[in-house]
């Protein structure tokens, strides 16, 4: 058993990217890394990482950064040398096909926690492999690779009892086979030209040096770059095309180099992706008449009432406190709600005029400023109202006007409780008040 393990996190290939994705090996590359464990069982591939296999796996990523297709899983596996390769519907199955010897398994893990110890896999999904079995004391024992962690829970001999039999959720088999294999694939751009005419035996020129060049890179043919199409480059170029699906005649015309210019496109350098700028937030209007209303306004839940209508030194404390949030933070004297919400407004930056007057007038409600707009008029009903929206409305005596602070609260002030504060009420649905004359005053 080759116990190496590569992770995806290697600076050797950890940076490597995926076509039309911001992603890369380091963060969502689990699936084709966990092949790369497993095909250094195979003598023929030993040597390979992460990195050799890149261009070749490169196509089943998924595009929108969810790590590698599942449909590539297995046409991986067998891409690099493995037979009877299958997806299993339950671990029995597994077991059975794990226990004829020279297997591996490649497991895509949930987000719940494995076994009895509890063990957390992932907080989404994973792939991992192992590449050993054996059963001991009626537990099954893989041996697993897990290019994401070092943890001995997620690595090495684990039980499957204990650390993943509640997060195996797909599983796929193959047999290991000491093979050739089945193609060599590029691990850098092409530069190279592709020739213009069709190349075949006797042909010679500068278009039997670019085929000869493609197929170098293409399929490692290790031609001379002689310009002279002999039987190793017509042998070459039949191995391109047993390879690719065409018909295998020695002769480098028009289908063959359809396919070459579709290969050379798949490993071109891929231009970095254009980091979207992060917008600064703006605040609005609205967030703004909401910040001064909560500013102003004594806070919901304090004992306020305690202050109010006394004499002595609960007249004097009540004294501190309207100093304390009118005249020192709102910079007013006055406790009408008129005078409050307009306050609020005018700090605010949205409008330097009134929106309202103190309770006890009578007379039409003052202009709406060109920053704001009335966006309701009349019984509230189901009418949905917004942070920072203005609530002015005639009672039997006088008028009252709001802010509303979402949640049920508002900020408002009255001569029946003297001073600013926030409460937990619908004033407007009071059966004092004259519910035709609402108005729902909102920010641009």
């Amino acid at each position: 058993m080759n116990k190496t393990k590569y992770m995806q996190t290697d600076s050797r290939w950890g940076g490597l990217g995926y076509p039309k994705s911001p992603y890369f090996i380091r963060n969502c590359g689990c699936g084709e890394v966990s092949i790369a464990n497993c095909i250094i069982e195979m003598e023929q591939y030993k040597s390979y990482t992460p990195k050799t296999i890149h261009s070749y796996c490169v196509q089943y990523a998924d595009k929108g950064g969810n790590g590698t297709i599942l449909s590539g899983i297995p046409k991986m596996m067998s891409h690099y040398g493995m037979t009877e390769v299958k997806e299993h519907q339950n671990m029995a199955s597994l077991w059975t096909e794990l226990g004829k010897g020279g297997r591996v398994a490649v497991y895509l893990m949930g987000s719940r926690k494995g076994g009895s110890k509890g063990v957390k896999w992932t907080s989404g999904g994973h792939i991992v492999c192992s590449v050993g079995y054996k059963v001991e004391n009626g537990k099954h024992y893989v041996y697993v690779k897990d290019s994401y962690s070092n943890s001995n829970q997620r690595n090495g001999w684990i039980t499957y009892e204990e650390n993943m039999k509640n997060d195996v959720l797909r599983v796929w088999s193959g047999k290991l086979n000491s093979k050739t294999p089945k193609a060599y694939t590029p691990t850098t751009p092409y530069t190279g030209k592709l020739p213009s005419k069709t190349v075949k035996k006797g042909s010679k020129g500068s278009d039997v040096k670019a085929v000869q060049s493609f197929l170098n890179w293409c399929i490692k043919a290790g031609l001379s770059v002689d310009g002279k199409c002999g039987t190793k480059t017509v042998n070459a170029i039949k191995k391109f095309q047993n390879q690719n699906g065409l018909t295998v005649d020695g002769t480098f015309g028009s289908k063959s180099l359809a396919k070459a210019k579709a290969i050379v496109n798949v490993y071109k350098p891929k231009p970095a992706p254009t980091p979207t700028p992060t917008p600064t937030p703006t605040k609005t209007g609205a967030a703004k008449i909401t910040a001064k209303a909560k500013e102003y306004a004594w806070p919901y839940g304090t004992a306020t009432s305690k202050f109010a209508y006394k004499t002595g030194s609960a007249k004097s404390a009540y004294k501190t406190a309207l100093n304390k949030w009118m005249k020192k933070k709102a910079k007013i004297s006055q406790t009408d709600c008129g005078y409050f919400v307009s306050t609020c407004v005018r700090a605010s930056g949205v409008s330097s005029s009134f929106l309202a007057l103190p309770g006890s007038y009578k007379n039409s409600y003052p202009a709406v400023p060109s920053t704001m707009t009335i966006v309701h008029k009349g019984t509230m009903g189901n009418f949905a109202l917004k942070l920072g929206d203005v609530i002015r409305y005639k009672k039997k005596s006088g008028q009252h006007t709001v802010i509303y602070l979402g949640g049920g609260l508002i900020a408002h002030a009255s001569r029946k409780h003297a001073f600013p504060r926030i409460s937990k009420s619908a004033p407007w649905n009071n059966s004092n008040v004259k519910k035709s004359t609402i108005q729902v005053i909102r920010a641009k």
